[in-house]
């Protein structure tokens, strides 16, 4: 039997990974939180006692509310796996530069979720298909007012303001806050991208080595693209800015769109010389397919013995999630989860 404990399972993300975990077999699902049975504080370290028997621990709490670092560490020296949903750059930065080098007892393992995790099994899977790749950009289409939870929507308000990170000539380099990118070949169409702060170009030169790697978004409804654009640097830095911008946000998610999902399309694609490998993904819910891979990264990690840190696409391929994921939610089925490849 082994014992996974969801941070932040009562939340809107988690709360999907605790049903898609409910009737795995073999598996004792636990949520914990600053309020409940079992209280896990991520600002108190004494709380993580608690955690002690766990086989994985998987944090899908905001870090906007809680840093996880101090949870990392724990992990690492108890000899417990986490897995960190965050896909906030600058986080997932922060844990990756502290602790790649780390060799537990333990494991920290970065990205889960649909952006990041599917997106990071993604690229690794282009990666694998097109060694000594030279590119890889990676692409992500969705609405940032609908189907989401608090911390998505502070994820996407942050990404549009502060700076972006590629990766240039196998090096972190920092670009403007938004700009223009190019039209990417999405399963819904092609469509126009802006370039925003994405954790993914840093997490996937960590595990494939790329020396060219970008990120973008095309944002939905299409509109929403000029609209960031037009808007001065020092605007969208701003605190009021990021202020207004996680209210209005809240107020489109809960009033108008309460019951609206969000679709989901993500690309990437591999480019050596002229040839290119090319895989995409697209979900009607997002936000129950982002539950659902976390769940399925979940149970996979509990079946290995994993010491150090890792990106998740060197623990766990793309197949192997999808297969997992296909199998605790077969109605999300080919139509609503595909993928393709493109020589």
């Amino acid at each position: 039997m082994h014992k996974i404990v969801i941070v932040g399972g009562n939340g809107f993300l988690g709360s999907r990974c605790v049903r898609a975990l409910a009737n795995a077999p073999g598996i004792a699902v636990q949520v914990a939180g600053r309020r409940g049975p079992l209280v896990i504080d991520l600002t108190n370290p004494a709380t993580f006692a608690a955690l002690d028997g766990a086989n994985v621990v998987v944090n899908v709490s905001s870090s906007h509310t809680a840093a996880p670092d101090a949870l990392a560490r724990f992990c690492l020296e108890r000899g417990i796996t986490m897995l960190e949903a965050s896909s906030d750059r600058v986080v997932m930065e922060r844990l990756l530069d502290a602790h790649r080098d780390s060799t537990g007892p333990g494991a920290l393992v970065l990205g889960a979720g649909i952006f990041t995790g599917l997106s990071n099994a993604m690229a690794g899977a282009v990666a694998t298909a097109l060694p000594g790749a030279e590119e890889l950009v990676l692409g992500v289409c969705s609405s940032p007012f609908s189907g989401a939870g608090a911390g998505t929507i502070d994820l996407m308000a942050d990404a549009a303001a502060i700076p972006t990170r590629t990766i240039r000539d196998g090096r972190r380099v920092e670009d403007p806050i938004v700009s223009t990118g190019p039209a990417l070949p999405f399963p819904g169409g092609a469509r126009r991208t802006i370039r925003a702060s994405f954790a993914e170009p840093v997490m996937a030169h960590a595990s494939t080595k790329i020396p060219h790697i970008a990120m973008y978004i095309a944002l939905r409804p299409p509109f929403l693209r000029f609209a960031f654009l037009a808007l001065p640097a020092f605007v969208l830095r701003s605190w009021l800015f990021q202020a207004y911008m996680r209210v209005y946000f809240r107020v489109i998610r809960r009033v108008l769109l309460r019951s609206v999902s969000t679709r989901v399309e993500l690309l990437a694609r591999a480019r050596r010389g002229s040839e290119t490998r090319l895989l995409t993904l697209h979900a009607a819910d997002g936000m129950r397919v982002g539950g659902v891979a976390i769940a399925a990264t979940a149970l996979l990690l509990a079946q290995r013995e994993t010491k150090g840190t890792y990106i998740v696409d060197e623990r766990v391929t793309f197949t192997e999630m999808l297969t997992e994921i296909r199998r605790l939610a077969p109605d999300l089925d080919a139509a609503a989860l595909g993928s393709s490849d493109d020589a």
